[in-house]
This record gives structure tokens, C-alpha cells and sequence, in this order.
């Protein structure tokens, strides 16, 4: 249970929507029973029951109620629920009226209300449970870091900008006390150090200390579980050689199968969104004189330029005085360009780059060359990036805000890295459902 509590991994939360789903199901009989005065399972035969399930569990993902943060509070956990509950709401009452109330069979008179409030109560309860016991248990564990004085920094300033939980102790390579380590029970010891940095003696003393059951992990693993981003302070050359995953880049099928599933969406996703494309485009237009359609040269897989295209949300002569960052309430957006910045609307266009294969719909953001060509000279292992078809959306995306310098490069840099050592059909899927959360709820930049 506490191994379970302290990681949530992907099983943890396939469990967690499974017992959210036998919550959903014990609502509906129980409401239903109250409302027509008897129980009755004749509703598992309606095809809207699936629908208004289905819809419940993804919006639950898309606002993020299977993910437990420290930096987060149980009321913002309860909020995400309300919030994802209502979401379902809006989607079966629109899906009823466009295909006729008839189809409301079980769930009409109330019961699909009462339904959700239900289900809001019985699944806030383990959420309430799993939270409280997780941070206490979070904030009991032991963490021993091993460090050189260059790493140490770096490690601390991450530690301190995620809040993270737990009692650390940081010991230098040189100065390592072997009676220390030995003395104290700690949950994990975390190494952030070469192997010519390790004195001998402590060599032999973390082997004997890992065989013995001793949870030691390297400073690249710590970061992938718990941060999700591969740290590029500290990779080597010998880590891309060595370390596993990158499928994406191994397996020829696995590229096939992105670029199919990419092809399929962007054509389902023009058919449904042109109108809203022609909207989009007729309010930058009317908005600011110029043109509604943008076109910028940015650089893509292998280091090829393309022409992204994108709805204009700044002014013609943005870039008279040359190519800049686009920054925190940039006097330059237009009225109509804050808001689809905002929605993420301004990127439509660039169903058009992945028809054409040029971009897929999950992978690295497409920059500009005079910016790449900066952040290559100071940023190590950025061209790693560029293996991969850019993204209209991307790991980096959802997690990080929009980078408006070299610092934020380097720090979205690693998510990248992450999304491409751990490349999936599931992982796409994943964060295509938290980009929904992040137009929803208006955090694009």
C-alpha cells in the first residue's frame, strides 16, 4: 500500500478509474431505485449509459483528479472534480439534444443528476483518504543525496521549486561519512556523482548497502519518477548509449504507427473543427488589419526548416526590430490573439503541417532557426529534440508554461528528452487528454 500510495503509477490509476467506474455504476442503481421506486439493472442496455461513463472517467483524466501533487491542496483536487463532473454533464446534455431525448432512456428525470451528485460523493472519498495518507507518508521518508559541490545547486533549487516533501540530507562525495550512511534508515539514497567521483571506500559500501535491500537509485532516475523530465545537468553521452526506451527512434513500426494515427486525426479534426477555423480567422481579420493566416519558417525533424502556418494573434509589424521571444502580456498580441493564444485556437492551422508530414500531433515544439541556433550553443543535448517530428502539442507543453527564454529552453529541453526515451501509443494519448485540460481551462500562452 505504501509503495502504491508514494509512486501512483499508470496501474495505480487504471485501479483508481476502475473503482471510479463501480462508483458510477452504484450511483446510477441506487438513484434510479429512489427515483422510480425500485432498483432495475435494464439500464446497462442503454448506449447512453456508456456514453455519460466513458465521458465521466475522461473528463476525470483530462482535469487531472488522478494525480496527486504535493504542491497541490485537497480543496484544488475537489475543485478538478467538480469541475471534470460538470464537464460530463455539458457534453450528455448536448449529445441529447442532438440526437433526440429518446435516447435519455434511464437517465431522464433527474437521474442523471443525481446520478453525478452521487457519484461525486462516493469518489471523493478515497481521493480524500489516498491524498491524506499519501502526503503524510511523503513527508515521513528519509532521502540522502550524494553529491558533488557542483550538483548540489541544482538539485536543491529543483527540490525547492517543486516543494518537495520528505526530510533531505545532502552529503558531499568527499566528505561522505560511511558510519552515516550506515546509521540512519533511509527511504532512498540518491547519487549524483560520476564514478570518478567516488572514493573507494564508499563504492564498496553502497554495494554492500544495495545488496542488503537499500533503495539506491542514480540522479537521472530520481528525476524521470518524480518529475517526469530527464535532467540535463547531469546526462552523459553514455547515458543515451545505455539507457532504455527511446522506441520511437528503434522501432520502425512504432514510427509508422505514430504517422498513421496522426494522418487519421488530423483529418477527423479538420472535418470537425473547419467551421470553427473560418470563425477563428474572420475575428483576426476584422480585429487588426492584415492577414488572418501566418506563416513562419521553423525548424523540424532533422534539422529541416518547414513553413508552420498559425492564426496571427500579434500585430503586422510584430518583428520590425528584428526576431524576439514572445513574453508574459506581450504589448504586441491583439486583442483577438490573446484569447486564442489563450484556447490554444491559433494552432489549427497546423492540422494542415501534419496532413503534410511535416509535424505530428505529440512531439517537441517547433522553433524558430536564429533561436535554435542560441540555445544549441549553451544548451547541451538540444539537438536530441529534433529526432522526432515536432508537435502541435507536446509533453513539455502541457507540464511547462511557454518558454520565453534560453533558461526556459533548457528546462523544457528535458521534458522533451523524457517524451522521447518513453515514447507510446498510450503516452500520446495521454497527453492529448491534458492538452484538453489546458485549452479548457485557458493556460495556453
Amino acid at each position: 500500500m505504501t509503495y502504491l500510495v508514494s509512486r501512483f503509477s499508470q496501474m495505480n490509476k487504471i485501479l483508481l478509474m476502475l473503482l471510479d467506474f463501480i462508483f458510477f455504476l452504484a450511483a446510477s442503481v441506487l438513484v434510479q431505485a429512489l427515483r422510480f421506486d425500485e432498483p432495475s439493472w435494464n439500464f446497462v442496455q442503454d448506449t447512453l449509459f456508456w456514453v455519460v461513463a466513458f465521458t465521466t472517467l475522461c473528463s476525470l483524466y483530462i482535469f487531472g483528479t488522478y494525480d496527486f501533487s504535493d504542491r497541490e491542496t485537497l480543496r484544488i483536487l475537489v475543485l478538478r472534480l467538480i469541475r471534470a463532473l460538470g464537464l460530463s454533464l455539458i457534453i450528455t446534455l448536448c449529445l441529447t439534444f442532438i440526437f433526440g431525448q429518446k435516447h435519455m432512456g434511464y437517465f431522464g428525470r433527474g437521474v442523471l443528476l443525481g446520478s453525478l451528485s452521487l457519484f461525486f460523493i462516493l469518489s471523493s472519498l478515497p481521493r480524500i483518504i489516498l491524498f491524506q495518507y499519501g502526503s503524510h507518508y511523503r513527508r515521513n521518508l528519509q532521502w540522502l543525496f550524494l553529491v558533488s559541490s557542483q550538483s548540489r545547486a541544482v538539485i536543491e533549487r529543483d527540490l525547492k521549486q517543486s516543494a518537495f516533501p520528505g526530510h533531505v540530507r545532502f552529503m558531499d562525495a568527499e566528505n561522505a561519512s560511511i558510519q552515516e550512511i550506515q546509521r540512519n534508515s533511509w527511504s532512498t539514497i540518491v547519487l549524483a556523482l560520476d564514478d570518478p567521483q567516488l572514493p573507494s571506500n564508499l563504492v564498496g559500501e553502497l554495494m554492500r548497502e544495495r545488496l542488503s535491500g537499500q533503495h539506491v537509485i542514480d540522479i537521472c532516475d530520481f528525476y524521470e519518477s518524480y518529475w517526469k523530465k530527464v535532467p540535463v545537468y547531469f546526462l552523459k553521452n553514455s547515458w543515451f548509449i545505455l539507457s532504455q526506451g527511446f522506441r520511437l527512434l528503434e522501432n520502425p513500426i512504432s514510427v509508422r504507427m505514430k504517422r498513421l494515427m496522426d494522418f487519421i486525426l488530423a483529418s477527423l479534426a479538420l472535418l470537425i473543427v473547419w467551421p470553427l477555423m473560418l470563425l477563428t480567422a474572420l475575428a483576426v481579420r476584422f480585429d487588426s488589419p492584415g492577414e488572418a493566416l501566418f506563416r513562419q519558417k521553423r525548424v523540424g525533424m532533422k534539422g529541416h526548416e518547414f513553413t508552420i502556418y498559425k492564426f496571427r494573434s500579434m500585430v503586422v509589424d510584430a518583428e520590425k526590430d528584428g526576431a524576439r521571444w514572445a513574453q508574459k502580456n506581450d504589448v504586441r498580441v491583439t486583442r483577438v490573439g490573446a484569447f486564442i493564444r489563450a484556447s490554444r485556437l491559433d494552432e489549427l492551422p497546423q492540422i494542415f503541417n501534419v496532413l503534410k508530414g511535416e509535424m505530428s500531433f505529440v512531439g517537441p515544439r517547433p522553433e524558430r532557426a536564429q533561436f535554435d541556433e542560441q540555445i544549441e550553443q549553451v544548451v547541451p543535448f538540444y539537438r536530441v529534440r529534433q529526432l522526432v517530428r515536432p508537435g502541435l502539442t507536446g509533453w513539455a507543453q502541457v507540464l511547462f508554461p511557454y518558454g520565453a527564454s534560453i533558461d526556459d529552453a533548457k528546462e523544457k529541453l528535458q521534458y522533451e528528452i523524457y517524451y522521447i526515451k518513453n515514447y507510446s501509443l498510450l503516452f500520446d494519448i495521454v497527453i492529448l487528454l491534458k492538452t484538453v485540460s489546458v485549452i479548457l481551462l485557458g493556460r495556453g500562452r
